[in-house]
């Protein structure tokens, strides 16, 4: 067994904890946001993996249904992690170039979808999204130095998510960089170990993602 498949295995355990842990957070009286909505995003991921996986040891070709789920995968992570971010600084600043960067945002998103969809391994478009994501991310830190919580911001959900979205942006768009510089030189090992690391760090940003939703049971404990 090789190592992109043992991650792809961890990736699919995390993925399938962090779908139950979301699910559980619906039962908790104080949740608020669209934080809880991570679930739908994990549930995805195990169905992608999930089909990868079975693929690889079966021998079974199901590149169609998990290039389909895929799309579905980026697109409602965008959608969903734009959202987020967006109303999490809204919650914190008035400032009008939030919703201005939130629509250009979207508009790159589209344009990389559709792109993506008409070019299957062209990877690099995918970087606008994530740097849009990346640039939201950051203002939301911003607004947070200003308007510091009364809540301990080890125990907010959302600060969690945000350090993951930051870290999962950040990785994926050093990894497309180095993927697109791999294809062009024609070097399927690199290609490998870039995409492993690309995993991994969809890994980390589920685990940030599960210690963000922890935090609504923690602080149901709290008024407890």
């Amino acid at each position: 067994m090789n190592l992109h498949i043992i991650i792809h295995i961890i990736y699919f355990t995390v993925s399938l904890v962090s779908f139950f842990i979301a699910i559980s957070v619906f039962g908790v009286r104080n949740r608020k946001g669209i934080l809880q909505y991570f679930f739908i995003y994990a549930l995805i991921n195990v169905l992608l993996v999930g089909f990868y996986i079975f693929s690889f040891f079966f021998n079974l070709e199901f590149e169609n249904t998990i290039s389909r789920i895929s799309y579905v995968s980026n697109t409602y992570l965008f959608v969903y992690l734009g959202l987020l971010i967006r109303n999490e600084i809204i919650g914190l600043t008035k400032l009008k170039i939030v919703n201005i960067i939130f629509y250009v945002f979207y508009v790159l998103t589209i344009v990389a979808i559709i792109i993506k969809l008409n070019s299957a391994n062209d990877f690099s478009i995918l970087i606008l999204p994530h740097f849009g994501l990346l640039i939201m991310a950051i203002l939301y830190f911003l607004g947070l130095y200003q308007h510091v919580p009364s809540t301990p911001l080890q125990f907010v959900p959302e600060v969690w998510a945000i350090i993951g979205i930051c870290f999962q942006a950040t990785v994926t768009i050093l990894s497309y960089v180095f993927i697109g510089f791999f294809f062009e030189i024609g070097s399927k090992t690199y290609i490998s170990i870039v995409g492993s690391g690309l995993v991994i760090g969809y890994i980390m940003f589920s685990l940030f993602f599960i210690k963000g939703l922890l935090c609504f049971t923690n602080r149901e404990k709290l008024l407890l």
